[in-house]
């Protein structure tokens, strides 16, 4: 049957002649050894018997005479004359084993050498967590499959308890808006969202002294109005537990019940957690720029706010008043894209001690003025900050930067995630228990070995004299929290840091293996870290670090801790575990 080669059907055309020249390529040996240009000039190919060249290219093969550019550029320099076909074949130019290899540097011969050490114990505790868990591990595999699938709902939708006047992430006619009389046209909505965590909690500190079997229970609740894609009212509120500026272990009063001592605290409160405003200026009013040609697109924000910069490192705060300007889409110079912040705290600034962590200051009068950037480059992303405290009271003023960058190193056999700190800070008054000069250099490594969704991560610190950050929650730890499990606190009750995040000159380090299990539903995550004064006081800590996730439906996960530490020249073992349901609606 023919099928015409109309206007409508070129391409099928196209696909039949490029079907036959592949059929013609599979089924000798002409396409595969002579050059382009030279079969035209030679005869048909007459029949062949297996495993035999036809006639009419056998002299071309074999005849040096015959084209000597095309057999120095087509044939291996130690074929023959008198070789069969498939000792020809076989000495040819694009035999795979015949591409040199690629040496590896030094540097990446190390570099993946260390890798590979370290991914040593991911086996045995991959194959021990999945017996404990009785799950499978879950591993790479293809995703072709011969059997036809019906389309799924990947992201199924999970309704908010409260969505008035549009869904969240809803399918769905867009309802009539409210044109302001600067030209911006509103359309509100309003979505209310939370966690709970409920956890049983139990701590032996033989460091401190501090041991305690708690119930404890943390709710965040979220009201989002959302006005436009830009403009948003955010309010959120934790009826449960309050910040009390008290030098309690982690500076916030739970309602929780301590078993083991009989004591009782209540954290009932009405305060306001935050709220805020955030929008860009140049959609409040776009009649101002009506074509988008000028640098009207300001974003800010103003009010009570969580703020974070540096990783929470340089500051992480939960609980700040402050208002911001930011400029974004910045670029040139090979800067893709350039944001600029300008930031200003009036109130609630919680200072921390460096050598002290448990004391917070909530009730400060300090200020805060900053400009912190983040740069895209094509290697890396960089991070600039600058930022000054003024402090009338006794702790003084302060001056805080940091430099960062992000980026993913290529080696030789694995890409690996990699993020680096320098964050300094400087007392012009002195240094006190508040204020303090030093620095901190911090160091994130991460990859994922082959065949593998599981992460190893590598962490370390080293801190010089007394770094100081500008302001932090007490809730939100030291500045040591993203050094691994061990340094974070848990951000509930009074179960603080295995390891203390104090910063007075000294060192650490963790080492992590994440590993999941039953399409995800589960994982476990073992670590081990310690730390060590770099003044020679006998004061090293290690410890390890267990935490176990499973998922139940879209709303709960179950999270099981269970931890060990030991320091220098002091007796015992300092132990903890707890259990956690976290509910999100």
């Amino acid at each position: 049957m023919q099928i015409p080669l109309r206007k409508d059907n070129r391409g099928l055309g196209f696909l039949l002649a490029a079907g036959l020249i592949l059929a013609g390529a599979r089924t000798g040996y002409a396409q595969d050894v002579v050059p382009s240009g030279v079969g035209d000039s030679l005869p048909a190919a007459n029949e062949a018997a297996p495993g035999e060249l036809p006639a009419a290219l056998s002299s071309f093969v074999y005849d040096n005479s015959t084209d000597a550019d095309a057999r120095e550029k087509y044939m291996h320099d130690d074929a023959e004359d008198g070789m069969t076909p498939f000792e020809t074949f076989s000495h040819s130019w694009y035999q795979h084993d015949e591409i040199p290899e690629e040496e590896p540097s030094l540097f990446w011969k190390l570099g993946d050498g260390a890798a590979h050490i370290l991914e040593g114990p991911l086996e045995p505790l991959t194959n021990l967590f999945g017996t404990i868990h009785d799950a499978e591990h879950f591993e790479t595999h293809s995703h072709i499959d011969d059997h036809y699938r019906e389309p799924i709902d990947i992201f199924p939708r999970v309704p908010l308890p409260i969505e008035w006047n549009e869904k969240y992430l809803g399918q769905e006619f867009l309802k009539q808006g409210v044109e302001l009389p600067t030209g911006a046209v509103w359309r509100a909505g309003l979505w209310i969202f939370g966690t709970n965590r409920f956890a049983v909690q139990y701590r032996d500190e033989q460091l401190n002294g501090v041991n305690f079997n708690e119930i404890v229970n943390r709710l965040d609740m979220f009201a989002f109005l959302n006005l436009t894609g830009t403009e948003h009212l955010v309010v959120a509120y934790r009826p449960f537990d309050e910040e009390t500026g008290r030098q309690l272990l982690p500076g916030r009063e739970f309602t929780s019940y301590d078993i083991k001592n009989g004591v009782s605290l209540d954290g009932l409160n009405t305060n306001i957690q935050s709220l805020f405003f955030e929008g860009d200026i140049g959609e409040i009013f776009p009649y101002w720029d009506p074509y988008d040609f000028n640098l009207t697109d300001w974003r800010f924000s103003v009010g009570r706010q969580p703020m974070s910069f540096q990783r929470g490192i340089m500051m992480n705060e939960d609980l700040i008043d402050a208002v911001t300007l930011t400029r974004n889409t910045l670029n040139g110079g090979g800067n893709l894209n350039l944001r600029a912040t300008a930031f200003f705290a009036w109130n609630n600034v919680t200072r921390i001690q460096p050598g002290n962590p448990n004391f917070t200051n909530a009730n400060s009068d300090a200020k805060i003025y900053g400009m912190f950037t983040e740069s895209d480059f094509a290697f890396n992303t960089l991070n600039i900050d600058f930022a000054y405290l003024e402090d009338q009271n006794v702790m003084g003023d302060m001056w805080s930067w940091g430099i960062s960058s992000t980026q993913r190193l290529v080696g030789f056999e694995n890409t690996y995630n990699t993020r680096f700190h320098v964050i300094g800070s400087y007392a012009p008054d002195g240094e006190n228990g508040g204020a303090g000069t030093g620095t901190i250099l911090f160091s994130q490594l991460s990859w994922t070995p082959h065949h593998s969704f599981d992460l190893i991560y590598l962490n370390s610190y080293w801190t010089i004299d007394q770094y100081t950050s500008l302001s932090r929650g007490p809730l939100m730890g030291g500045p040591l929290g993203d050094v691994g499990l061990l340094f974070a606190s848990a951000a509930i009750g009074r179960f603080g840091p295995t390891i203390p995040n104090t910063t007075q000159s000294e060192a650490g380090a963790g080492l992590g293996y994440q590993m999941f299990y039953d399409d995800r539903r589960k994982q476990m995550i073992a670590e081990i870290g310690g730390k060590k004064s770099t003044t020679g006081v006998d004061d090293g800590q290690i410890g390890i670090f267990l935490r176990s996730q499973s998922a139940f439906g879209q709303h709960v996960i179950l999270v099981i801790d269970a931890l060990a530490a030991v320091r220098e020249n002091r007796d015992g073992v300092s132990t903890g575990t707890r259990m956690e349901i976290l509910y999100t609606f």
